[in-house]
């Protein structure tokens, strides 16, 4: 299934760090729109209603949480940012 507008997915997942705590959460996935009003189309289509009622299929819901964020991106030897995009994360 591909939502609307949807210009990139990523599954994040914890590497093994034995000087770092675990995180309680199994993985980070990310979907990236070129805005917030793409964001809300894609959600608002039939492609984003079918995607939410399979959620539960492989998402544990008591444990999931969503945030929308801004990315800025850097330039180092500048020290400016500028934003690059919306994107949604989803920790589960």
């Amino acid at each position: 299934m591909k939502l609307p507008g949807l210009r990139r997915y990523k599954q994040n997942y914890p590497a093994d760090d034995p000087k770092r705590k675990t995180p309680s959460w199994d993985a980070v996935v990310e979907l990236y729109w070129d805005d917030w009003p793409s964001m809300e189309k894609a959600w608002a289509s039939a492609e984003g209603a079918k995607s939410d009622a399979d959620l539960k299929l492989f998402a544990d819901l008591e444990r999931t949480t969503w945030s929308v964020v801004e990315e800025l991106e850097g330039d180092i030897k500048s020290s400016t940012l500028h934003a690059t995009g919306g994107r949604e994360v989803l920790p589960r």
